[in-house]
């Protein structure tokens, strides 16, 4: 799939997720208290303690699959202006013939809420990724730092629209492994009514890998549901399916499942 074809697909999914209904006044924004109040984990802007678990199966071009479990756990600081986010995966894949399972490459992200009103956030952020794959099939062997920002618009208490930028390059790390060189776009959508303790996410990801000049996509939706209260924590359950567009696609579909406790 061309890089052109991914900007029709990415534009046919901006007109239909963004109904013009959506549109507010600017009376009708969420307030700093609602969004700071939100433990849906939805809103990029608002950074909460939470600790996550969670899945991603994804069935391959090649028919094999690839599975991640992965551990993530969110602290913020700086009065939640800022979060330090640590992941460690715990990959299987059945690529190498049989079923192998090992330990992924971790990583560190650090958040910066830059700017935030009423109507808008600025939001910058850095992973650096370590080589920690116990399997060659589970990691790339290198050092990669991915800055990245995201802008995050509030249409109204009920829609948020963030696309976002992230570069990944490799910096240090095994020489004879592939150079990582690759920037995608998401484009990520929440729609999350008021009063109401489940949301819809929408995620439509373009990238374009310059070492192999490849423009892999992805288009994932989150069903998300708030499964009750741990003291001042909300625990929630999200399912997340996402198929692969084009012919550089990742995974020919995926599925996702996660629980995260959020605000404790």
């Amino acid at each position: 799939m061309t890089f052109l074809r991914s900007r029709f697909v990415f534009g046919i999914f901006a007109a239909l997720a963004i109904p013009g209904s959506a549109t507010a006044q600017s009376g009708d924004v969420p307030s700093e208290t609602e969004r700071t109040a939100d433990k849906s984990g939805t809103n990029p802007t608002t950074l909460s303690r939470s600790f996550t678990i969670g899945t991603d199966f994804r069935s391959l071009p090649s028919g094999r699959w690839f599975n991640n479990a992965t551990a993530r756990f969110t602290q913020p600081f700086n009065d939640s202006r800022m979060a330090i986010a640590f992941k460690a995966p715990v990959p299987s894949t059945n690529l190498t013939g049989g079923t192998l399972t090992g330990f992924g490459d971790v990583s560190a992200k650090w958040n910066w809420v830059a700017y935030l009103d009423r109507r808008q956030g600025l939001l910058f952020s850095t992973e650096i990724t370590a080589p920690t794959a116990s399997e060659k099939v589970f990691g790339s062997g290198r050092w990669i730092a991915a800055p990245g920002i995201t802008y995050a618009y509030f249409l109204s208490p009920e829609w948020i629209i963030a696309p976002a930028l992230v570069h990944s390059e490799s910096f240090a790390g095994d020489t004879l492994r592939a150079r990582v060189s690759r920037t995608d776009f998401d484009f990520y959508t929440v729609y999350k009514p008021k009063g109401l303790n489940w949301w819809l996410t929408s995620d439509v990801t373009v990238g374009y890998d310059h070492v192999a000049r490849t423009t892999p996509a992805t288009w994932k939706v989150a069903l998300g549901t708030s499964l009750g209260k741990i003291d001042d924590a909300v625990v929630n359950l999200s399912i997340r399916p996402g198929v692969g567009i084009g012919r550089d696609r990742p995974a020919n579909w995926s599925l996702e499942v996660s629980l995260a406790v959020v605000g404790f």
